[in-house]
């Protein structure tokens, strides 16, 4: 759990994307992006978003990856990473959030550290969710650090938040 909010964004650089679990108004799953204010202005006035998830199985971890692209440049994708075992269960909450939520909402905090821009689309993640959690129920529970070092494995063989993407496609693992 977050203590201090504000001071979590203003510590998140531009271009950084972080999965939260709220619980007001109702218990839901957002992603909190942080982006320069100029960006979300210029790049963000008719947002036409892209969303893929896709599950990479390595070493016996399983690693979900959650990329976007909103606006019209292809090149400048966000991502965020989900372990479902991470502590408490939040990981596994936030996977049956995302299967049964409607809508999937974007907070686009600027510079100011204030929502610049809120985007809300049709959840299509869904049906994606409720089959990865099914997969990771096969693998062994595992600790965050070892999420953390395979999701580091991973960054090094796909550097590029477009190489990981086109790695997901061209294994069958995305949504």
């Amino acid at each position: 759990m977050i203590s201090d909010p504000k001071q979590f964004i203003f510590n998140m650089r531009p271009g950084s994307v972080f999965c939260a679990h709220l619980y007001h108004p109702e218990e839901s799953v957002c992603f909190l992006v942080r982006e320069k204010s100029d960006t979300i202005l210029h790049n963000l006035r008719e947002p036409v978003v892209t969303v893929v998830s896709g599950l990479f199985v390595q070493n016996g971890i399983g690693l979900l990856t959650i990329m976007f692209m909103i606006g019209p440049d292809i090149n400048h994708f966000f991502e965020t990473w989900i372990d479902y075992h991470m502590a408490e269960n939040e990981g596994e909450r936030i996977f049956n959030l995302i299967s049964t939520q409607e809508n999937i909402v974007f907070h686009f905090y600027g510079d100011s550290l204030r929502v610049e821009k809120l985007v809300q689309i049709n959840n299509s993640l869904g049906d994606f969710f409720l089959r990865a959690a099914e997969q990771i129920k096969k693998l062994q529970p595992w600790g965050s650090r070892d999420f953390a070092f395979e999701r580091e494995a991973i960054c090094r063989k796909y550097p590029t938040c477009g190489d990981r993407w086109n790695a997901l496609f061209m294994h069958g693992e995305g949504n």
